[in-house]
């Protein structure tokens, strides 16, 4: 679980004629203290505006960039060189070591005034030290501060994030921009938060039939996973007191139209086939038809062109049309990180446009 009331801090390394830094943050707030002042070097990004960037994110998402403790910047000065700064952005200097990040890193998190620290490396035209060398003194410092520590690492490099990281019990996620480290950042925080909250009782909702819903669904996967059959998916959701608009289910085209004439009215018609999904796309669905005739008609439609396409159908599923409705769509599953992940959206033709889609998470 991440736990991110504040977040902390960036090192960054230029190249020789720049320094390097470190921001810290605290959060969630509506303020953020951040200094830079790093020259410009032609085709290169002033540091300075590096720092401005990923602290509008962190203001963005509502944490703070606070300013270390008197102690904390002795602390770091001591391990600093003379030109350095402890300040928030910690100066590293230009070219600094491995063993400089490390020392810096540790202390921060050990002083207990930053829960999360963005590295940032953008590695110079000329440098004794590499990348791979920066990343693995990161990860020797993730592996040293305390669990609750979390740490993130912008490698602004084209090349593939170091091995260094992805190695040990704990991996560190990588970034190319420090705008996506601080996103991210602030989405772990948002949902450090959300799981602190006390959970909602659940209502006793009358008339459940878990258990009958358990059986059928361990039935159904006895043999593997597959799709619900149009009569398992009903009573399913008959357990859980959903009701269905009234249906009947044909295996024949003539069957179909008498079952059309039982619900009266306009009714829609879909043709059932093992993994026809997405049946509009398929032109397996036809709507508002009227008596036995159109049905029988229709019907014979779509076994003609889904039989030519090679997916005959096994039946048609017959429903009276509903009017003066939005459709809904609403999904769940077990995610292996965050557990049970919600969708709610548009319905019907609409269902596959994701912006119209909302997912949340849930802790039960």
């Amino acid at each position: 679980m991440v736990d991110l009331p504040r977040m902390v801090a960036w090192a960054t390394q230029i190249d020789h004629q720049r320094r390097d830094g470190l921001v810290a943050t605290t959060g969630p707030a509506d303020r953020i203290v951040a200094h830079g002042g790093w020259e410009r070097e032609a085709g290169r990004p002033e540091r300075a505006e590096i720092a401005m960037v990923i602290a509008d994110a962190c203001e963005a998402a509502g944490l703070q960039v606070p300013t270390f403790s008197t102690e904390l910047r002795s602390r770091l000065g001591a391990v600093l060189p003379a030109e350095g700064a402890a300040g928030n952005p910690v100066d590293l200097l230009a070219a600094a070591p491995p063993e400089r990040y490390g020392r810096v890193l540790e202390l921060v998190a050990a002083s207990g005034e930053a829960d999360a620290m963005i590295v940032i490396h953008i590695p110079p035209f000329a440098g004794v030290h590499g990348t791979d060398q920066i990343a693995g003194a990161i990860h020797q410092a993730d592996e040293r501060v305390p669990a609750e520590t979390t740490m993130l690492a912008v490698l602004m490099t084209t090349a593939d994030a170091p091995a260094e990281l992805r190695g040990g019990s704990r991996r560190i996620p990588c970034y190319a921009f420090p705008e996506e480290a601080a996103r991210a950042l602030a989405r772990a925080a948002e949902r450090g938060q959300w799981l602190r909250h006390p959970d909602t009782p659940l209502p006793e909702l009358p008339g459940i039939r878990h258990d009958e819903a358990a059986a059928l669904v361990a039935h159904a996967l006895a043999d593997g996973p597959r799709w619900l059959t149009v009569e398992e998916a009903a009573r399913l959701l008959g357990c859980y007191g959903l009701p269905l608009a009234e249906w009947r289910l044909a295996h024949t085209t003539e069957k179909a139209g008498e079952m059309a004439e039982e619900l009266g009215g306009p009714v829609a018609l879909k043709a059932t086939a093992p993994g026809l999904l997405h049946k509009t796309e398929a032109g397996a669905v036809r709507l508002n038809l009227k008596g036995r005739q159109e049905v029988t008609r229709a019907a014979g439609e779509l076994a003609e062109v889904l039989t030519a396409s090679g997916n005959p159908p096994e039946g048609f599923l017959l429903q009276r049309m509903a009017t003066g409705v939005a459709e809904l769509l609403v999904g769940v599953v077990h995610d292996p990180t965050f557990g049970p992940v919600v969708v709610v959206g548009a319905g019907g033709t609409s269902a596959e446009l994701p912006a119209g889609h909302r997912r949340a998470g849930s802790r039960r």
